[in-house]
């Protein structure tokens, strides 16, 4: 529900998305983010930057993805 609302319920879905965390962790966003594509809230064609490795290193890199604007 909360996807779909900062998506405006589909109306404008995201083109750009982060997935940051351990390989488990990234597994499941994963299939979430092909949910999410299904229901409309992520562009088919959206950008997908993977962020996973030590935790400073991921810290860094989301924080260069934030400020680049995704």
């Amino acid at each position: 529900m909360h996807i779909a609302s900062l998506t405006d319920f589909g109306r404008r879905p995201f083109a750009s998305v982060a997935l940051a965390g351990g390989y488990r962790y990234i597994e499941i966003m994963q299939i979430l983010l092909t949910l999410f594509r299904a229901g409309g809230y992520v562009e088919h064609n959206a950008s997908v930057t993977v962020i996973n490795g030590p935790i400073g290193k991921m810290r860094r890199d989301l924080r260069v993805w934030l400020t680049s604007g995704g």
